[in-house]
């Protein structure tokens, strides 16, 4: 019965992990969505002929030298950075080696296009974060019950940016 309890105690802190942890993704993965919609936005404020690469917009931005628009792409691209790096660390506290890999990933970006690109890759990666608590949930359940979990019947998706409860809508 003691060892009953203890795994019980066990299985109950690990929800409750998990749980925190999901929430801190969805928290982060959230606001990376907006902020996203944000560098986007700054990205097609420059013609094409005269839009600056990432790196440029970046260093504008610390040095406080440049045109406003590409100061405002550079800020809006290092607060991305900051929210990106928090929403994909396994701790919810974003490290160096976080912020590094998202303006690795940015750093060729030379293009809207490529702008894009990125940011739909950057968007792929929160949601394979989202989805590791569900995983992790479900392997805990498949455990203390030896039930394997009915496949959930597919939802359509919230739209990028989505706020969390029109994403908490489609499950009710």
């Amino acid at each position: 019965v003691a060892a009953q309890m203890a795994d019980f105690a066990g299985i109950m802190s690990g929800s409750r992990t998990v749980g925190q942890r999901a929430a801190q993704i969805e928290l982060a993965s959230s606001e990376a969505e907006k902020m996203i919609d944000i560098v986007l936005d700054k990205s097609k404020a420059f013609e094409r002929t005269q839009f600056v690469p990432v790196n440029k917009a970046l260093r504008a931005f610390e040095t406080n030298v440049g045109q406003p628009e590409v100061k405002a792409f550079g800020a809006a691209i290092n607060s991305l950075v900051n929210v990106y790096a928090r929403a994909i660390s396994p701790s919810g506290v974003p490290t160096v080696s976080d912020k590094e890999h998202a303006r690795e990933m940015l750093a060729s970006a030379d293009s809207p296009a490529q702008v894009q690109a990125v940011m739909d890759v950057m968007r792929q990666e929160m949601k394979a974060a989202r989805g590791a608590p569900k995983d992790v949930r479900a392997a805990t359940r498949q455990a203390v019950t030896g039930v394997e979990a009915p496949a959930q019947a597919a939802t359509p998706a919230a739209p990028a940016g989505a706020s969390i409860e029109d994403r908490l809508k489609k499950y009710k």
